[in-house]
């Protein structure tokens, strides 16, 4: 009896460090592909998709880009008609827009 409890525990516990090792790994890629990913235009359209967690995607050149949860610092700021740039391999987000005056000036999103 003792022994089926001694493999139980260790199956577990196995189970475990396989299922957070994969979470991490998963994660860990998935935002380094992001911070890799860059792009800059003027914000054709914005929306939100159900399901996303109101995360917006926004319209860029004609091409559609799904923010991610880091990018969403945006979300909250960024309207139709602002340029956005986002080098690739860095998390600084700037977005510019007019003034009342026809002037650009820039946030930046660290």
């Amino acid at each position: 009896m003792k022994k089926i409890k001694i493999i139980a525990i260790v199956t577990l516990l196995i189970f475990f460090l396989i299922f957070f090792l994969y979470n991490y790994i998963y994660f860990f890629n998935a935002k380094v592909a992001l911070n890799k990913r860059g792009y800059k235009g003027i914000i054709e359209d914005i929306r939100t998709v159900e399901g996303r967690r109101g995360l917006p995607d926004i319209k860029i050149n004609d091409n559609w880009i799904n923010l991610s949860l880091e990018e969403s610092k945006v979300k909250n700021y960024i309207l139709i008609g602002d340029s956005i740039v986002k080098d690739s391999g860095i998390s600084i987000m700037e977005v510019f827009r007019k003034n009342k005056k026809g002037e650009w000036y820039v946030k930046g999103f660290y």
